[in-house]
């Protein structure tokens, strides 16, 4: 079982976790390289793969990769970190714009 844990930090300067089984992080990794090896345009592919929590629960998880940084939301937890910008933009909103594209499967 493919097991990742994703925590973003709370608010300004705290740190982010990325912990898993080996079996989670070699599926992370070659989801990262599929993305970046197909990433020859403004936001042009992405990668999505099924992994579980210590619980058992399962989540997908998405790997999308964009040129415009300056856009993305900020993934801050607490309310006084919130996203303040409208034209933030979510990385849902970016999914549905690349959902129509043919996806090819590298076995993540």
């Amino acid at each position: 079982m493919k097991v990742i844990h994703l925590w973003a930090g709370a608010s300004f300067h705290e740190e982010g976790y990325i912990v898993g089984n080996k079996d989670g992080l070699e599926a992370l990794r070659r989801a990262i390289d599929y993305a970046i090896a197909n990433s020859d345009c403004e936001m042009s592919d992405s990668k999505t793969f099924d992994v579980f929590t210590s619980d058992g629960e399962g989540y997908d998880v998405h790997v999308i990769v964009t040129k415009n940084t300056n856009e993305i939301a900020l993934p801050y937890t607490e309310d006084f970190a919130e996203e303040y910008r409208k034209n933030a933009v979510y990385p849902w909103h970016m999914i549905a714009k690349i959902k129509t594209q043919p996806k090819e499967d590298v076995g993540v």
